[in-house]
């Protein structure tokens, strides 16, 4: 996990800051800016009802051709989490850093106008809390599609005992670092300084799951919103064309959601649910609490989902449990006290 900061020196910048989010930056000059949260953050405080607001603001907003409602949204921007990463967005500006940065502030969340590149920030809770570095470079659009695009993405992990998952290159992963391509010495440096990034766990069913979802969006949503993008071009004027526009917002999401599933299956470390007494990654919990009996599945992080009993092991509950076995009794410290709990299965 590189910071902010880091990306920044990576490519031989002198990282100016950081600010809290809404702060002015002080510099007239063009560069690089950076926004990034303090630490990884394993769900995406992504904000139902501000989701809703927009969707009210931008009536041609579609999802999947069809209009959503404020979760559907917000679940679908949750999607493209990557929960190893504390940066969360990066933009270059040409003239006046201090002035591009105030239109990213200034934009309400919907409008193309002053500066619309940052609308998904928008949708997050916290991002008060949230941090803005930045580095003045007279040539600000160099750096960014090679060795930072490099930095932010979760490099592939090195081979290991566990399966490994997903595509070995991507376009995006090839054109950044294909064999024989330039590398600068900055870019050279930060490959070999980089730490690498922490696993994400996932179980067999997990990345089957994922797998059959980005063949779906490669394969099938892919080259569909294509054709509405061409079909909407021939239309005829661009800036009124709500079809384009909205086939475009619709494309954006797919590609982000492709990256996003990438960059799990690229550090994934699989877990096997194997044959075992005790609660592993993998491992289907049956529990007892006053009376009452609750099933989980104890999952990665990238696919913990707690309304369909998917609990993330990195979760209270789930720290709690793994290493268990049937007949253990557990106590979960959670925000709102204590809950005690007796194993009464393992499979």
């Amino acid at each position: 996990m590189a910071t902010a900061a880091e990306i920044l020196k990576t490519v031989g910048l002198r990282p100016d800051g950081p600010v809290r989010w809404g702060a002015p930056v002080r510099s007239g000059k063009p560069g690089i800016f950076v926004v990034e949260i303090g630490e990884p953050v394993t769900h995406a405080p992504v904000d139902p009802s501000i989701c809703g607001k927009w969707i009210e603001r931008v009536t041609t907003l579609l999802l999947d051709g069809e209009q959503p409602d404020g979760r559907q949204l917000a679940k679908r921007l949750a999607a493209f989490w990557i929960p190893s990463q504390t940066v969360l967005y990066v933009d270059s500006a040409g003239r006046s850093l201090g002035a591009r940065v105030g239109a990213l502030y200034a934009t309400e969340l919907g409008s193309r106008r002053p500066h619309s590149g940052g609308h998904w920030l928008k949708t997050l809770r916290g991002l008060d809390q949230a941090r803005v570095w930045w580095a003045e470079t007279d040539a600000a659009e160099e750096p960014a599609p090679t060795a930072i695009a490099r930095s932010v993405r979760p490099p592939a992990r090195p081979a290991g005992p566990a399966r490994r998952a997903g595509p070995r290159r991507t376009p995006a992963a090839a054109q950044a670092g294909a064999p024989g391509a330039e590398r600068s010495p900055a870019s050279a440096i930060a490959a070999q300084d980089r730490p690498a990034p922490e696993p994400t766990y996932v179980s067999v069913t997990g990345v089957e799951r994922l797998e059959a979802e980005l063949a779906d969006l490669r394969d099938v949503q892919r080259p569909a919103v294509v054709v509405r993008i061409k079909t909407a071009r021939e239309l005829g004027d661009l800036r009124e064309n709500a079809d384009y526009d909205a086939a475009r917002r619709e494309q954006s999401f797919i590609e982000g959601r492709v990256q996003a599933i990438e960059a799990i299956l690229r550090t994934a470390h699989v877990v096997d649910e194997a044959t075992t007494h005790e609660v592993i990654i993998g491992s289907v919990v049956t529990l007892e609490r006053e009376g009452d009996t609750i099933e989980y599945t104890i999952v990665g992080s990238s696919e913990a989902n707690p309304t369909q009993g998917r609990v993330s092991y990195l979760s209270p509950l789930g720290k709690a449990l793994l290493g268990r076995r049937a007949g253990d009794e557990v106590v979960v410290r959670a925000p709102s006290g204590e809950r005690h709990y007796r194993i009464t299965g393992v499979r």
